[in-house]
């Protein structure tokens, strides 16, 4: 699967224990982002597979574009000061989402799959904006990492809603699989 940013691109690194640790990298020069690193070393990869955290960190890849190109900052810079963009900065960001996701050369994302981009934005941010998180004893008040984390779950929650469990598709019934059989050699 392409990566979904041109500036960023997911690489397997596989670690001295085995474990593949997809990492978010700048396609210019492939060094790590910072504050995604962390995020996948610290937390992310103890609660998914590592398709799932290559997913987020794809969508964590644009995200980081979106915030060049509309806040005109580096977001790991914004993050170690331990700044969360606002309401106002994340008006535009769902429709970046969608906008990428509909370019004419890539229609591959649906509704659902944006939703996903935006729930991984949303699951990153909320663990950014702690401090302590980031290894940082920087003082944050708990009232304020509260407050933040409570408006990026309003912020989301409209596009959130997109997202679902995957319908299974049903085994096939015996007859079905005999049907199969006469037009696919086994």
């Amino acid at each position: 699967m392409s990566d979904a940013s041109p500036k960023y691109r997911v690489l397997p690194i596989v670690l001295e224990t085995g474990e593949t640790l997809p990492t978010l990298v700048c396609n210019s020069d492939w060094i790590p982002l910072r504050v995604p690193t962390r995020w996948a070393v610290r937390r992310r990869r103890f609660e998914c597979m590592d398709s799932t955290l290559a997913a987020n960190l794809r969508a964590l890849g644009l995200l980081y574009e979106w915030a060049e190109a509309t806040l005109h900052c580096h977001l790991d810079d914004m993050l170690e000061r331990f700044v969360i963009p606002d309401g106002r900065q994340f008006d535009s960001l769902v429709q970046f989402l969608r906008a990428r996701a509909n370019r004419p050369e890539r229609n591959l994302n649906s509704l659902a799959t944006v939703a996903n981009q935006a729930v991984a934005i949303r699951l990153f941010l909320m663990w950014a904006s702690d401090p302590t998180n980031q290894g940082s004893a920087h003082p944050k008040a708990a009232q304020q990492i509260a407050r933040e984390r409570a408006a990026l779950i309003e912020m989301f929650r409209p596009i959130a809603s997109y997202t679902g469990a995957a319908q299974r598709i049903p085994p096939l019934l015996k007859q079905s699989g005999h049907a199969l059989g006469h037009i696919l050699p086994f």
